[in-house]
């Protein structure tokens, strides 16, 4: 199976759209796109676009490890991203600091006092 960024390269190198002159006729611009859209290469693009969405779904291509590992990255960062903006929020809406008076972010002591407020609840 082709991966999916080299055949739409391939094809807009091949169509009008694509090409480096572009569609300068706009008024005429629907009726091309209506003759793209029955062409054999669009049809021939568009099966192999259902087939690698379906691949994907069903986790059976060549890289369904590597997407499944992404999406589980995603949802990681997701979820750590929810978490820093609950703090935020948090912090804003008791009209709290970031950060104390002191500069340091540790101390001697790990005493609430003498560390910043988003490091704390972070």
């Amino acid at each position: 199976m082709m991966p999916f960024t080299a055949f739409l390269v391939e094809y807009l190198e091949n169509t009008k759209i694509g090409s480096s002159e572009g569609a300068y006729d706009w008024k005429h611009l629907g009726d091309y796109l209506k003759s793209h859209e029955s062409s054999r290469q669009h049809k021939d693009c568009m099966l192999k676009w259902i087939n690698l969405e379906n691949g994907l779904k069903s986790c059976s291509t060549i890289d369904s490890l590597a997407q499944s590992q992404f999406e589980e990255e995603r949802q990681r960062w997701g979820d750590i991203l929810e978490r820093l903006l609950a703090i935020v929020n948090s912090l804003a809406s008791h009209n709290l600091a970031f950060r104390d008076h002191r500069e340091k972010l540790t101390s001697d002591s790990d005493s609430r006092e003498t560390s910043a407020n988003f490091i704390y609840l972070v």
